[in-house]
């Protein structure tokens, strides 16, 4: 008998000649031999596809098992990778012996996805595995933490398993048991009133073939003096979802019930408050105590503690004075750092300057960091700005409207050449020009890039500066009335024409006269289009050749940009000028208000203010609604009466009891 033996190194098809000799003869013959791979012949399943979550170790172990057809031992030639639907990393290893068991733990109920992909010359098998852990969903509808005093409430159960006949669930509420049946239906709404005060653990068993589950829900029943259990959002209390503020601009927050008319004279209600401050990465939450100076107050000022971007956790326990009433409830904040403000002070866009004189460009006193003063009393401050700047030459002052509306964000003069002979400016706020190297007519467009030295916040602000011979008086621009970064379009904006000139007499002064023009900016065109004084509005009070340009507003138009121009004449022959761009702001939008019920009786009835779906641009030139959010809105309830109008509420959004 002849053995031959070979190693292949690739799959295929082989075929093996044979001939066989003896003095009488020879014998020839072929056998075809195909090489594969043992990696679709490999197998992966489950123990079981149902498992059943521990409620006292809230977790549940699956086996997954490896096997192989015809491999009994371990075969380092081929990879085994396991993904267990836990969204972590994949396991590697290689082939292991027949009848290999992996466990995996599991800490929460669902339906995961398992994949085990076989890897070997070449070629890939993937099994794909359901797995359900939990059988059984218990707990109220809606899922409160609280529960009214012998109010009656709806209890909600579920089965994850398709039944293949009847199958029931023993629920335990403390003061009754229950039976729920499951046939024909794996959803099933029940009522259950509470007669007891105080915290309660409501359990539902369920078995089925060889598993059985117990589910847990734990609820606070109280009494009714507390208006409501929710003291805050309910959404807020996942800190996946908290509430959102500004550094700057951090509310004071307060529970928001009040006693009912079941709370007798004496019962009085008992505050405390505690603050965390999470150091770890979410999903992962590690939260450090924040100490708090009057953890008793009915409110907590969060601006006192808020000083750092970052998550918070706020916890309010209310309890009622002689009863053993209490209830709880938490609300996350995100804290987040506000956009550097940056701006160049006086003049507006564009300024008409003396060839030969200094020039002093100021963006330290008008740029800042609105959080400063909480960032000086962290640990990450003190708070700092460093500045930057760059000069670039324009070519006609028809482009000067397009570069410096802050709001149109088009800085595509960066590829515009460099002005020639400036050199590298002083890295600081303020700086003095020398504009001997300029010539007549020269328009240099200045950039100042603002940096804070805590988080990644920066801000630009531009202005042009246009150079004219022969000696006359500098004008410029300031804004009197209604001067924020955006231009409230309703309300009354007043503008002033200023000249620098401490030699001119007042007989001089009384000499000049000013044309004050307004231009609407086209995006199409990238250009200005003057509005002509005949088509002013009768809201525009003041003429266009006073010294002040004053509007009542209400004519401004949404989602553009104007460009303020003065010029004032000296005299035939000798004139200056100045412009500055007006950005109205947008209107929050897409919310509504709404008040529950709509009627009442004072005193007795509890009203629900709410105010849900509003947004706003914030800081950016137009609405989007995919940006845009609401974080920063305030919002403010007036009771409106023949008398008087009193806010009854302002703040951030919440519904208002």
């Amino acid at each position: 008998m002849l053995n031959v033996s070979h190693v292949y190194s690739s799959l295929g098809t082989y075929t093996f000649f044979a001939t066989c000799f003896n003095p009488m003869g020879n014998m020839s013959g072929t056998l075809d031999l195909e090489i594969t791979s043992p990696a679709p012949h490999a197998l992966a399943n489950l123990t079981s596809a149902v498992i059943a979550l521990n409620v006292d170790t809230n977790s549940a172990q699956a086996e997954l098992n490896i096997d192989h057809m015809y491999l009994t031992g371990a075969y380092n030639d081929m990879d085994v990778e396991v993904d267990k639907g836990l969204g972590g990393p994949i396991d590697v290893s290689t082939m292991p012996a027949a009848g290999h068991k992996i466990s995996v733990l599991y800490t929460e109920k669902g339906t995961y996805t398992l994949t085990v992909t076989f890897k070997a010359f070449g070629e890939e098998v993937v099994k794909t595995l359901s797995l359900r852990v939990g059988i059984l969903e218990f707990h109220i509808e809606d899922k409160p933490v609280f529960a009214m005093l012998d109010a009656q409430q709806t209890m909600f159960a579920k089965s994850f398993i398709v039944l293949s006949g009847e199958a029931d669930a023993i629920v335990n509420l403390g003061h009754e048991t229950l039976r729920v049946s499951f046939a024909g239906n794996r959803e099933m709404f029940f009522p259950a009133t509470f007669t007891e005060v105080g915290e309660k653990r409501l359990t539902a068993t369920m078995s089925y073939l060889n598993i059985t589950e117990v589910c847990e829900y734990n609820v606070t029943v109280f009494r009714g003096c507390v208006s409501t259990p929710n003291l805050f959002q309910v959404e807020h209390r996942d800190p996946s979802t908290p509430m959102e503020v500004l550094i700057s601009a951090v509310p004071s927050v307060s529970g928001r019930a009040v006693r009912t008319e079941e709370c007798a004279e004496t019962e009085n209600f008992m505050y405390q408050w505690k603050l965390w401050r999470n150091s770890g990465t979410p999903p992962v939450y590690t939260w450090d105590k924040v100490n708090i100076e009057q953890p008793y107050a009915n409110s907590l000022v969060l601006s006192k503690y808020v000083l750092e971007p970052g998550l918070y956790k706020a916890w309010l326990e209310l309890a009622v004075t002689g009863t053993t009433e209490v209830v709880f409830d938490e609300i996350h904040i995100e804290a987040f750092l506000p956009s550097i403000v940056a701006a160049i002070a006086g003049g507006g866009s564009l300024q008409q300057v003396i060839i030969g004189d200094s020039y002093f460009m100021d963006a330290a006193s008008a740029s800042y960091d609105p959080a400063s003063a909480e960032l000086d009393q962290s640990s990450l401050g003190p708070s700092s700005l460093i500045f930057n700047w760059d000069c670039y030459q324009l070519d006609s002052e028809d482009s000067v409207a397009r570069y410096t509306v802050q709001f149109n964000g088009d800085n595509s003069y960066r590829s515009l050449p460099m002005c020639s002979g400036v050199g590298a400016l002083p890295e600081k706020g303020q700086v003095t020009l020398d504009t001997s190297i300029f010539s007549h007519g020269d328009l240099a467009l200045f950039e100042v890039f603002v940096l804070s030295n805590i988080g990644d916040r920066n801000a630009t602000a531009v202005t042009v500066l246009k150079m004219v011979s022969g000696e006359r008086p500098a004008v410029a621009l300031k804004c009197i009335w209604n001067c924020e970064a955006k231009l409230l379009p309703n309300q009354r904006a007043v503008f002033e024409a200023q000249v620098d000139c401490e030699t001119c007499t007042e007989e001089e002064r009384a000499s000049w006269t000013y044309t004050w023009s307004l231009y609407k900016y086209n995006p199409s065109t990238k250009n200005n289009e003057e509005i002509p004084h005949a088509s002013w509005d009768a809201r525009i009070t003041s003429e266009p050749t006073a010294q002040s340009f004053d509007t009542e507003g209400g004519w401004w138009e949404e989602d553009t940009s104007y460009t303020l121009k003065v010029e004032v004449r000296f005299s035939a022959d000798q004139t200056s000028e100045a412009s500055t761009s007006i950005f109205p702001d947008l209107p929050p939008y897409g919310g509504t208000c709404d008040v529950t019920p709509k009627s009442g009786r004072a005193v007795d009835t509890m009203f629900k203010f709410s105010f849900p779906g509003w947004k706003d641009e914030y800081d950016r030139p137009r609405r989007d609604v995919d940006q845009d959010s609401q974080p920063f809105l305030l919002y403010s309830v007036q009771q409106v009466s023949d008398v008087e109008t009193p806010v009854i509420y302002k703040g951030g959004n919440k519904p208002l009891v």
